[in-house]
């Protein structure tokens, strides 16, 4: 399920409980929220492992950089994704 559906999915849910219909534009504007909230939080998750592995100098330090710079390229190329969509 990519994080659209996930967006999609937890909007018809609110909508659901607050016992309201929303026309299409609206739907989409809450979807569009909640998918950037999700997006922000996996993004902030990712640099806060990144940091723990870095912080945890091991003697397999280099390895915790490298992993560090790889989810950093990821996010990136998620953000990058992301605007292209947009327009």
């Amino acid at each position: 399920m990519t994080l659209r559906e996930r967006a999609d999915r937890i909007a018809k849910s609110i909508f659901s409980t607050l016992q309201t219909s929303p026309n299409a534009d609206r739907a989409k504007e809450a979807t569009d929220v909640i998918e950037k909230a999700i997006i922000d939080v996996v993004l902030e998750e990712r640099q806060r492992c990144a940091n723990i592995a870095v912080a945890h100098g091991t003697p397999d330090a280099d390895r915790a950089s490298k992993i560090a710079a790889a989810i950093r390229r990821a996010e990136d190329a998620e953000i990058t994704g992301r605007a292209a969509t947009q327009w």
